[in-house]
């Protein structure tokens, strides 16, 4: 799954429009997991080129794992179709990604991003939907050093790549509840609080489905 040029420089654009205006409802959600009574989940795929070949991702891995725990869960490829409904869920999953993809990379809390955002997943009969967004190409260009002795300081090497992750989950519910589970990125194996990789993602969106990472501030 690979944007086009012009698709990652709109998406990049989104992102800095995104930063400076706030969802509607966002905030932390009160109480216990909001994505405990999650049942039924759509995967959502992004497909530019219909016609290239597809290697196995991580929402390949997270629909197989979801099956042998008894959760009931489909792929959607959005990007290539039509269909009103998936332009929808097209346009949600670029907002989520728009707004926090600059994020750091540990995990956060649920946010409760409205009842616009939980009406686009109602509308796919499901209980929630999980989002899979490849963010290399949102990244922008490492800081250079410090100037030794002059000019502006700049952030310390922590703080440069703190905001650094190459992929992430992300799981919305029908009630505008939403989680963001990023992984990788430079330095990612030296922060504690970092997934790593895909596999560790899908395990935090599983606890975040069980209900045992609801009270968990993730840093």
């Amino acid at each position: 799954m690979t944007r086009t040029p012009a698709r990652a420089a709109a998406l990049a654009l989104a992102a800095t429009l995104a930063a400076c205006a706030p969802l509607a409802g966002e905030g932390p959600a009160p109480g216990p997991s909001p994505f405990r009574a999650v049942k039924k989940l759509v995967l959502v795929r992004r497909v530019d080129d219909p016609r290239a070949q597809r290697a196995r991702d991580p929402l390949d891995a997270l629909r197989e794992t979801l099956a042998a725990r008894g959760y009931e869960a489909s792929i959607v490829e959005v990007g290539s179709r039509e269909d009103a409904a998936l332009r929808e869920v097209d346009r949600l999953e670029e907002r989520i990604a728009a707004r926090m993809w600059n994020r750091e990379r540990v995990l956060a809390r649920p946010e409760a991003l409205g009842a616009d955002a939980g009406a686009v997943v109602a509308k796919l009969g499901a209980d929630a939907c999980v989002g899979y967004h490849r963010l290399l190409d949102l990244l922008p260009p490492l800081l250079p050093p410090p100037a030794p002795g002059w000019g502006p300081p700049y952030p310390s090497e922590r703080a440069a790549v703190a905001r650094r992750p190459v992929g992430a989950l992300s799981l919305v519910a029908a009630d505008g509840s939403a989680a963001w589970f990023p992984w990788g990125g430079q330095g990612s194996e030296r922060d504690p609080r970092a997934l790593i990789n895909p596999a560790e993602a899908i395990d935090a969106l599983l606890a975040a489905l069980s209900g045992s990472a609801g009270d968990d501030d993730g840093g």
